[in-house]
């Protein structure tokens, strides 16, 4: 099988405290406006008129959000302490089971979400993929394990 590229194995760790960090920050500033003041910046492009000051941006939801998508992806993409053929093709499965619940996800929002609520939807299924994807490999490695060691006892 051709190689594939992965992060090393120490970004595991880096995703999940970024996850940890991210996620609730994002949830607070999406539900209850959350931000941190020291983000605040005047983009002068963004300008409402001849006589208005420049625009001020609030640059905490960009913050928040790539801290999530950096976690996630650092988490899914890392690689295992012991990386073989047979994780490779347990990886590829896991991406194309996540492709397609996220496909659903995306069918569903589109034909039951409207207005405001769609977008809500579509905040959630940015980053969705990622997380069908950790926890079908998890579970699917976890399987093989267990399966494994029973062979290895019985033997």
């Amino acid at each position: 099988m051709k190689n594939i590229y992965l992060l090393p194995n120490s970004y595991h760790l880096i995703g999940w405290i970024l996850v940890v960090i991210f996620i609730p920050l994002g949830i607070s500033h999406l539900f209850w406006n959350f931000e941190f003041s020291f983000l605040e910046v005047k983009f002068p492009w963004r300008e409402g008129g001849f006589l208005n000051p420049p625009k001020v941006e609030n640059l905490s939801n960009e913050l928040f959000a790539l801290g999530s998508l950096f976690g996630l992806v650092f988490i899914s993409l890392a690689r295992l302490t012991e990386e073989d053929e047979f994780t490779k093709t347990v990886r590829l499965k896991s991406w194309h089971f996540s492709m397609l619940l996220y496909s659903a996800c995306l069918i569903i929002a589109i034909v039951f979400f409207y207005q405001f609520a769609f977008v809500y939807a579509l905040v959630f299924c940015i980053y969705l993929p990622f997380v069908f994807f950790y926890v079908r490999f998890k579970l699917y490695m976890s399987r093989l394990n267990k399966a494994a060691s029973a062979e290895q006892i019985n033997e």
